[in-house]
């Protein structure tokens, strides 16, 4: 039976371990920087190009995957308008993904401390998880 041209069969192929293999493959540069198919490093997007794409990623994302790509994705997590919107409301999922393993209380204070720091004076809007109580308001409120 064929696959539909839009199946992940027909974009991939099967390697000999029987995973999925893609067509594209990326390939480690003399420098240490990952290839695309394309032939352009990852890491020679423009900081700014970089920025936009992170200020619409989400709060976990920021502090667990993007700085541990290479260092000019680090770098450019770093600009404090990737930090204009933080939401907290999905804490399971953040905290999961951060790898928090204390009171939820203790963990999202220290998050929401880092993740006010990052954004300095740029933070549009903070979405606090439902278990925030009035002292995070008020740090939210003083900063």
């Amino acid at each position: 039976m064929k696959s539909p041209p839009n199946s992940p069969a027909s974009l991939s192929e099967m390697n000999s371990t029987g995973r999925v293999a893609n067509k594209f493959p990326t390939s480690v540069c003399r420098g240490g920087g990952v290839r695309g198919g394309s032939g352009r490093l990852w890491d020679d997007m423009s900081v700014d190009l970089l920025v936009a794409i992170f200020s619409r990623v989400g709060v976990e994302d920021l502090i667990a995957c993007v700085p541990y790509v290479c260092s000019a994705w680090r770098n450019a997590a770093r600009e404090p308008l990737c930090w204009q919107s933080l939401d907290f409301r999905n804490w399971n999922v953040i905290s999961y993904r951060v790898g928090c393993q204390r009171d939820a209380a203790v963990d999202f204070a220290d998050l929401l401390d880092f993740a006010i720091s990052r954004g300095n004076k740029f933070i549009v809007s903070i979405y606090l998880p439902q278990f925030a109580n009035q002292i995070d308001l008020n740090y939210v409120a003083n900063w």
